[in-house]
């Protein structure tokens, strides 16, 4: 696996698919196998909310200097793809969250050639065509979210410590 589970866990929680109830059993189902578990897993056990989970993972990206990995943006957006097909996203929001990463992350995480000026040809005026952006989110993204399943899927089939992280 080329993603470090920061990278996993950090596009997870900020895409909104891993929420903080899944976060807290898997940390804690961490803890109890790891001989000796990192300490920012033993903090992610007592956040309240995702904003104070992303805190502690920048925490541990400062500390520890780990980067997210080139192809974070990618991560990103398949996350973001599970989060809107498990309805954890309305469209509006879904729009919205890829607006901003290809606007903030696009050049920073290597999107490929997607723009933001891509996006403009879903209106028709102040008409939004919903239809034509999903038939293009899912011909873009697709692998992305096919990516993002997956390293999901390991998160979850993790029955190894991550001391090496």
């Amino acid at each position: 696996m080329k993603e470090s589970i920061f990278h996993i866990l950090f596009a997870g929680i900020q895409s909104g698919f891993i929420d903080i109830s899944f976060l807290k059993k898997w940390t804690e189902e961490l803890i109890d196998i790891s001989d000796k578990p990192q300490y920012w897993l033993i903090d992610l056990t007592l956040c309240s909310d995702s904003d104070s989970a992303l805190n502690i993972l920048r925490k541990y990206q400062r500390d520890s200097g780990k980067k997210l990995s080139e192809g974070y943006g990618e991560t990103l957006l398949g996350f973001l793809c599970l989060s809107f097909e498990n309805k954890k996203l309305s469209l509006d929001k879904f729009f919205s969250k890829i607006i901003d990463v290809l606007d903030g992350y696009g050049s920073i995480y290597g999107i490929g050639d997607l723009e933001v000026e891509m996006l403009s040809q879903f209106y028709q005026g102040d008409q939004f065509m919903s239809e034509e952006f999903l038939k293009f989110v899912s011909s873009k993204f697709g692998e992305y979210r096919e990516k993002s399943n997956q390293l999901y899927r390991y998160l979850i089939d993790a029955k190894h410590s991550f001391d090496e992280e």
